[in-house]
Formats: C-alpha cells, structure tokens, sequence
C-alpha cells in the first residue's frame, strides 16, 4: 500500500506532494516514489512532477502524451500536461548521473508555463533521495531535505 503526504509551507510559500510505494521486498525502502512541487505560483520555475523506482542503471523512460493532469499543487494556475519536454529530460539526466543512487524515471509532468530546468532538476535530487534513503517522518526534516536539493545549484 502506498503513502501520501501533502506539505505546505508559508513562507516562501509552497506545496510538495510525495508518494511512496511499499518498501520492495528485502529493503525497508519504497519500492518508487512520486515527487511532485509547486511554488512561487506565476513564476516561471514554480512546478515539477517526477516518479521513480531505484534501478541498476539510471534513465528516463516517460512517455510524453501531452494529457491533461487534472489535479496538480497548482491548481488553476498552470496547464499541467503528462510528459517529460527534452529541455527538463537534460536536466533530469544529468542530476540522475551524478546521484549515488540509481533511479529509472517512468512518469513526469510539467506545467506549461511554470516549469523549468531548475525545478526538474530538484524534484530529480529529492527523488533520488527518497528512493536511496527514505522519507524523514518529521515534516520540518522533509523541508530540510527539499532545501538541500534545490540549494546543489
């Protein structure tokens, strides 16, 4: 059975959605994990939508449909569609090269107009954390964690 947790954090204002999977069998960690981010609503670095398992070799292998999300963080404020745009995949890729722990990304989403590399890329990094370490039970240590991935600019 999976988990959601659901976060928001006043100031600066944000939104982070996780899933985690059962722990996959022999290991107490998930067995994916969904990364989902939305913040500084307007601004053109404000929303990323990442999930992955843990693999031997890291990779992203989305199919980018272009369908409408009908329920991302950010509401009304972006179109979300299901897919990973070769601008973000770059810079999904090369976060995934440099992280210890190997991830095979299989579903992103992005909003039209409030997505960019940046975003990816720290989605990527938490993703990547997640899968090799766990989630922190205390929502503030989860902060942290989301702090410390974007801060690897």
């Amino acid at each position: 059975m999976s988990v959601e947790r659901l976060l928001s954090r006043d100031s600066p204002l944000m939104r982070l959605r996780l899933e985690l999977g059962p722990p996959s069998r022999g290991s107490a960690l998930p067995a994916f994990a969904t990364v989902e981010w939305s913040g500084r609503v307007g601004h053109p670095s404000s929303y990323a939508l990442l999930t992955g398992t843990r693999a031997t070799t890291s990779g992203v292998a989305v199919l980018d449909t272009g369908t409408v999300y009908k329920s991302p963080l950010v509401a009304r404020a972006d179109k979300v569609r299901w897919g990973l745009p070769a601008e973000y995949e770059g810079a999904v890729t090369a976060v995934l090269n440099d992280e210890p722990q190997a991830v095979l990304v299989s579903h992103a989403a992005h909003g039209l107009i409030g997505s960019s590399e940046t975003a990816f890329r720290g989605v990527a990094r938490m993703l990547c954390r997640v899968l090799g370490g766990g989630l922190p039970a205390d929502d503030e240590a989860v902060w942290r964690l989301r702090d410390m991935c974007w801060q690897e600019e």
